[in-house]
């Protein structure tokens, strides 16, 4: 629920602005967002309540962010559909191997994932972050090539830390098989161990492919044209 007066800096508003931030052009984000804060503090509130007029703004936010990313540039949109594609069919492919559930390791995922972003982050900034995030599920006029560049930057670096981390947590867990499987339970524990190690590298290689498309769609569409 936002309180008395949205503009102030609170998660609710932060959250609305990050999400318009990545669903809209960059120079429409404050006109938008302050015209919605205004008729909320000046009519909507009073006469609804803080309750419903909380419900109201959200609905406003999410319906205009979601219209905006909509009629996105046909690549957005392309790329989006894509993205949902490769989960499903690696999600079928998962499936039909007879147990999805053994490919789902939640410490192996935090292994890979969040690691490769902060090292990216690292290796670039916050703010590169942000923008190839927005640039890959949106379009926005204005950026500088500078910025491109920086964006693409993140996005391939974090790519490659997905790669890198997968197969150091490979390593990290066949070195942990090696030392402290005995001889007499190997034949009943390697094969789960083998699976679960094989996982850090299969989240690696996953991310790397989404990564390596997001980053080519930067190249495709700001840098080559």
């Amino acid at each position: 629920m936002l309180p008395s007066d949205p503009s102030k800096s609170n998660f609710s508003s932060r959250l609305a602005s990050v999400l318009m931030e990545v669903c809209l052009p960059k120079r429409l984000v404050d006109p938008i967002l302050g015209d919605l804060q205004e008729e909320y503090l000046d009519q909507i509130l009073p006469e609804l309540g803080r309750f419903r007029a909380s419900i109201w703004f959200w609905k406003q936010v999410l319906t205009t962010a979601g219209l905006y990313f909509w009629k996105g540039r046909g690549t957005n949109m392309a790329y989006l559909y894509g993205f949902i594609f490769f989960f499903i069919v690696n999600a079928i492919a998962m499936a039909l191997s007879g147990n999805g559930a053994q490919f789902l390791n939640l410490p192996s995922m935090v292994i890979v994932v969040p690691t490769a972003i902060v090292l990216g982050i690292a290796a670039t900034s916050s703010a590169s972050c942000r923008l190839a995030f927005r640039l890959t599920f949106s379009g926005t006029i204005g950026i500088t090539t500078d910025s491109i560049h920086s964006a693409r930057r993140f996005l391939h670096v974090t790519g490659n830390q997905c790669l890198f981390l997968g197969l150091i947590g490979f390593l990290i867990g066949s070195i942990q098989m090696a030392t402290n499987i005995e001889a007499s339970a190997f034949k009943e524990v390697f094969g789960p161990a083998l699976s679960v190690n094989f996982l850090t590298l299969l989240y690696g290689v996953i991310f790397k492919a989404l990564f390596y498309s997001a980053e080519e769609k930067l190249v495709n569409l700001y840098l080559e044209n």
